[in-house]
Parts: structure tokens; C-alpha cells; sequence
């Protein structure tokens, strides 16, 4: 074992650091119990180190007692021995005999201190101490992490946590009593290294792990060991708008060139129609705006003209025929890219625009464990849980959401329309980056090993190819409830509508017209 430097304090100063080992002086068995215990509550307190606790006063009636109590602190590497020349060593090892930890069957006794090797003392961490062990396990119902295999859902596959857990026990020969809860989104608080919920649990000593999606927090890493790094880094917390949708499509007449080509179209006409109508001398000007229109439509017409008023009318001619196809071509390119409204696609939008949190509890809570200025003023009780919040803000324009990415993306087919489009918009900034982890009571063994093994699982993709197989067995079920492709048309009905009114009406006004006229012909007297 390697040397350690060996700082000196008192039972009224706090660790400021982590040590790989500690010696510890103390008068008695009784001070120890009303001192040292609360030490551990220290966030640097580290009860896998190798612990030396040497007595000033010293009873061989105590040791029963005070191993239990290190047995419930997870102290397992301790030697302890008094404060005398001939002072025996007493140890012990709980994970002998596959009493993984949770109870020993004796004290070992080493007679003469000075002959003593220290590494016979503390008992070898690199064999298989687990192998035989079974941990008490409780998680939730939180796919893609975890699954119940009791709930008659759409999953029936283990989760990519469950999956993990299952290799890990085949390697270190430790098996798992699984005990589900019902909420799976509870946010766990730790308070003074004190914690609620299932992580309050594992202190207690109820439950030895507990896992499900569980977020990797400052003051949770202080008062648990955990393995992290089996899924990837690039997780993180999303914000979600409803999707904008295409415009009107009766604005699709319009919205093909921007107001300022409308403008200089109509400034065009307007300077053409006036060179045209003092070139000509036309008395009915409505008879030569009519055949502007027509021919910006392309279509022909018979004109009698000069050659110069030819050639000037042949270039409103080329005019109508360039701004016509640009415009036809625009039209067509929307039938396949149509217009959309605006898109909210970041905070300053959400300020500018007003629009009303409707986020769920759980991610309240860690967003204010993460940054305690920051509130979500929304007290809808539809919002209370995170898919219950997606799906009022997919209903919603005026409202927004912020929630898991990997939770959302594994119930992303939940929200999409009949053509397979998202509901949903996520912003390309995510709210903030997040670790999954599993947690463990502080001073689980061996959680190096597992680490290791938990980090070749992800980089050989195995973790990966569990999440692909959860989403194909989702998406099995879910390709009943999508229908088949269908082509979105932009028709402009409303237009149509109006031109036939217009066009039917200007069609009777003619009848109309021409009804009086012929009446007037008939009154008039030809004399010779």
C-alpha cells in the first residue's frame, strides 16, 4: 500500500479533501459514537478508505458493537487497536463467506502489532467479493432506463439500465432483487447529505442501489458512490414549442415575391400604362388597362399598331412573360416547400413572444438544484408531469416545455401528424448538459471494476443497440396509429371561390349592359 501524508484536525473542523486513508485517535467507544458518526456526514468523507482507529481506553466487550457500527457506516478496510506497546490488531472481513458486506461472522484478532503485515490486515479489493452477493435494487417504470415487466405496456424488453446491471452481475457473479416504485418522476432532494425518496432509502439501508434515469446533482455526488459514463454525453435538457405550420394557402398568391417586388411590379404597370395611353391616345383607358392585365397573364391578343407602338408594347410583352414564370415557378417550388409562420427557436423568442412555462415538477426541481434563481412561473396541473406537459405544449402555441431529450425521443412517435411530421420544435440550445448515473450506498466495493466494464459495454455499442431495440419495439406498435402518405395540395379554394364570383358577376353586368343598350337602339328614329 502506498504511503499517505497524514493531516491533523480536530472533531470540530471539517474535511476539505478527499483521503485514500485515515488515523484516527480517540478516547473511548462512547465518543466515538457521538463524534466520529458525524463526520460522516462530511461531503469529503470517504468510508472505502483504509482506516486506522487507535483507543486510549479500550474494552474487548465494545468490539461487537463497534464493528456493527462501522458495518453501518460502510467503514469495511478498519483496523482497530489501543493505545498500549503490546496492543493487539482487530479487523474484519464482511464480504467473507458471501456475506457481501451486510453482516460478518467474526473479529479477526492479530496478536503482535510489530510482525503484523498491514496487507494481511485489510482484505484483498481485486477478488470477486460480490460473486454470490444479491443487492437490493428499487426503480420505477422509466423507459427507455427501466422497465416493468408487470405494467401490460408497449416495452417488454428490460431497460438500458436493467441491461447494464444484468452484464455487470454476470461479471462480478452478483445477482438483483428488483422492487418497483410507482413515480418515476420524484426528484430525489439531498439536503446536508441527508436524502429523500429511494435515495433516502439506500441510507437507511433498506435498499442497496436504486437507478431509472436518475440525474447526477453536486450534492447527490457528495453523498453517494454511482457509476456513470454507460450512456453518452450528449444528453441534456431540451426546450420544446409547438411547431409553426404552413401559412394560409390562399397567401401563397402573394407571398411569392417579397412587398417590395409587388411594388415595382405595380410602379411597372403604372409607368407603362402611361407612356402607352399618350403614345396610342385611347379614349377608353379601362380598355387599355384590360389589355395590360391580359397580356401580364400571357395571354394573346390582336392589337393593330404602328411598328413603334409595336416595339413598345413587345417589352411589356417580355416583362409580363419573365415576372410570370418566376412567379408560376415560385408557385410550384411552394406545392414541396411550403411558407411556414414564424418560428420560436430560442429564449429571446419565448420573451419577445410571452409565451406561459407549463414544465413538470421533476424538471423544476432540478433546473432549481442546478440554478436556484431561476423559477417557472406555471401552476397547470396539466403540466404536473413531463408527457403530460408535451402534449399540452404540441396543442398549444402560447405555451412551452422543457424536458429530458432521451425520454422525449423514445415518445416521439406520440407526437407526430398523419404525414409523420413532429408536433414539436426543439430548440438547437439545449437548457443544459446532464449525466445519467446509478446510484450506490457511499463505499460500495469494487466500483472501479464496474465502471471500467460499464464504459467497454457503451464503446462497443451494446448500450446503443439496447436503445435501438427499445425504440423498434415502440415503433412496432405505433405503425398502426400512422396513416398512409398523403400529398398535401396548396389550392387556393378560397381565390378560385372569389374570381367565379367576381367573374360571374362582371358576366351580368355585361348582360345587363348590353340588355339597355339594345333597348336604347330601338327607341332611336333614323330620319332621311
Amino acid at each position: 500500500m502506498d504511503f499517505m501524508t497524514v493531516l491533523s484536525r480536530t472533531s470540530y473542523t471539517k474535511l476539505d479533501h478527499e483521503n485514500e486513508a485515515y488515523i484516527v485517535t480517540i478516547d473511548n467507544f462512547i465518543t466515538f459514537k457521538n463524534e466520529f458518526i458525524s463526520h460522516t456526514q462530511e461531503k469529503n468523507w470517504k468510508p472505502d478508505a483504509y482506516y486506522i482507529i487507535v483507543f486510549k481506553e479500550f474494552k474487548q466487550t465494545i468490539l461487537t458493537d463497534l464493528f456493527q457500527t462501522l458495518l453501518q457506516l460502510h467503514i469495511f478496510h478498519v483496523a482497530i487497536l489501543y493505545a498500549s506497546k503490546n496492543s493487539p490488531i482487530h479487523t474484519y472481513n464482511p464480504f467473507q463467506n458471501k456475506n457481501c458486506g451486510k453482516m460478518f461472522e467474526e473479529i479477526i484478532q492479530f496478536d503482535n502489532c510489530s510482525q503484523t503485515n498491514i496487507a494481511n490486515i485489510y482484505f484483498n479489493k481485486t477478488e470477486k467479493i460480490l460473486n454470490g452477493c444479491t443487492f437490493n435494487v428499487a426503480i420505477p417504470d422509466w423507459p427507455p432506463f427501466t422497465t416493468n415487466p408487470k405494467n401490460n405496456g408497449i416495452v417488454k424488453l428490460n431497460g438500458t439500465e436493467q441491461y447494464l446491471m444484468k452484464i455487470l452481475g454476470e461479471l462480478e457473479g452478483f445477482n438483483l432483487n428488483y422492487t418497483y416504485t410507482e413515480n418515476a418522476e420524484d426528484f430525489y432532494v439531498v439536503e446536508n447529505m441527508k436524502a429523500t425518496g429511494t435515495l433516502g432509502l439506500i441510507q437507511k439501508g433498506k435498499i442497496d442501489i436504486t437507478f431509472g434515469g436518475m440525474l447526477l446533482t453536486y450534492k447527490r455526488a457528495f453523498a453517494f458512490s454511482y457509476l456513470y459514463g454507460y450512456h453518452d454525453n450528449e444528453d441534456e435538457i431540451l426546450t420544446l414549442v409547438k411547431k409553426a405550420e404552413t401559412v394560409p394557402k390562399w397567401k401563397n398568391i402573394y407571398m411569392e415575391f417579397t412587398y417590395i417586388v409587388w411594388i415595382l411590379v405595380l410602379i411597372t404597370f403604372v409607368i407603362y400604362f402611361i407612356i402607352l395611353s399618350t403614345l396610342f391616345r385611347l379614349k377608353d383607358k379601362c380598355y387599355l388597362i384590360l389589355i395590360m392585365w391580359d397580356i401580364l397573364f400571357l395571354h394573346s391578343h390582336k392589337l393593330r399598331l404602328k411598328f413603334k407602338g409595336e416595339c413598345i408594347l413587345l417589352q411589356w410583352v417580355i416583362f409580363a412573360f419573365f415576372i410570370n414564370t418566376y412567379y408560376q415557378c415560385n408557385l410550384t417550388g411552394l406545392t414541396t416547400h411550403p411558407n411556414y409562420n414564424y418560428q420560436i427557436s430560442n429564449s429571446e423568442d419565448l420573451s419577445k413572444f410571452k409565451l406561459q412555462s407549463c414544465v413538470c415538477s421533476f424538471i423544476k426541481t432540478y433546473i432549481k438544484a442546478l440554478s436556484p434563481n431561476k423559477h417557472f412561473n406555471d401552476n397547470n396541473k396539466d403540466c404536473d408531469w413531463l408527457l403530460n406537459s408535451v402534449t399540452v405544449v404540441s396543442k398549444d402555441y402560447t405555451k412551452y416545455t422543457v424536458v429530458l431529450r432521451s425520454v422525449y425521443k423514445f415518445h416521439e412517435y406520440k407526437y407526430k401528424n398523419e404525414f409523420g411530421e413532429s408536433l414539436l420544435y426543439e430548440f438547437p440550445r439545449p437548457e443544459s448538459k446532464i449525466i445519467y448515473v446509478i446510484y450506490f450506498y457511499k463505499g460500495f466495493p469494487c466500483l472501479g471494476k464496474m465502471h471500467l466494464n460499464a464504459l467497454r459495454l457503451r464503446e462497443n455499442g451494446l448500450i446503443d443497440k439496447r436503445i435501438r431495440d427499445l425504440k423498434y419495439e415502440v415503433s412496432k406498435a405505433s405503425t398502426i396509429a400512422i396513416k398512409d402518405y398523403k400529398a398535401s395540395f396548396i389550392f387556393p379554394w378560397h381565390v378560385l371561390v372569389i374570381g367565379f364570383i367576381l367573374s360571374t358577376v362582371a358576366f351580368v353586368i355585361e348582360l345587363i349592359a348590353d340588355y339597355i343598350m339594345r333597348r336604347r337602339m330601338h327607341r332611336i328614329i333614323y330620319l332621311e
